[in-house]
């Protein structure tokens, strides 16, 4: 209700010359908090991208180009984001993620790599997902000491995520050809069933870490 009320207070302002650019913001912001993302874009893209919200306006269309796979443009809106000065470190650190993820998707893991890993140590406590993604892009960029620690973070995860971290770390460990380490984290993947196919490559793994070892 209280949304419902400051809506309609806003709407009532949209064509004010001087709370006009504010109202926009707001009920696009009230469009987001909705998942009305479209309406939610029709009124970011109307704030002045130089005011004081135009910074916010940029963060929020940024999310909602991401949330409909819309890579290129969320990209490209995030990039605009962090180059803008004085920028609050929650909006950096979102943009770097978002960018990195983005990029991700795109194919461009060697590119998504520093903003991934920028998000990452900018965070208390960094989305597992987003350092599982970073994990992958620096194993499949031979950056296997660096996998390993991105994927130390994910290993607690009781899905087939944390099975998939278990899996690239004793890859990675692999690589390096630790093998007792390789041995005991591909054990611990081979022990999780959340992924059939996971479970069958950490067991080849798993006898090639022992023939070797």
């Amino acid at each position: 209700a209280d949304y419902l009320d400051a809506e309609n207070g806003f709407r009532s302002l949209l064509k004010s010359k001087k709370y006009g650019n504010s109202a926009k913001f707001y009920v696009g912001y009230i469009a987001y908090t909705n998942k009305d993302y479209k309406a939610a874009l029709d009124y970011f893209n109307q704030v002045n991208p130089n005011s004081e919200l135009g910074e916010m306006s940029e963060y929020y269309k940024s999310q909602v180009y991401f949330l409909d796979k819309d890579y290129k443009r969320a990209l490209s809106t995030s990039q605009k984001l962090l180059k803008r000065d004085n920028v609050d470190l929650l909006y950096t650190a979102e943009a770097n993620r978002i960018a990195g993820e983005s990029l991700y998707n795109l194919g461009d893991i060697v590119s998504a790599i520093p903003y991934l890993q920028s998000y990452v140590d900018a965070v208390e406590s960094p989305l597992p997902s987003t350092r599982y993604i970073l994990g992958v892009s620096q194993y499949k960029n031979h950056e296997y000491t660096q996998a390993i620690e991105s994927l130390e973070g994910v290993v607690g995860e009781d899905n087939a995520m944390g099975q998939g971290a278990y899996l690239l770390i004793g890859q990675s460990l692999l690589k390096k050809k630790d093998h007792q380490a390789a041995m005991l984290a591909l054990n611990k993947a081979v022990k999780m069933d959340h992924d059939l196919e996971m479970q069958e490559l950490a067991f080849y793994n798993y006898a090639v870490a022992s023939l070797k070892g």
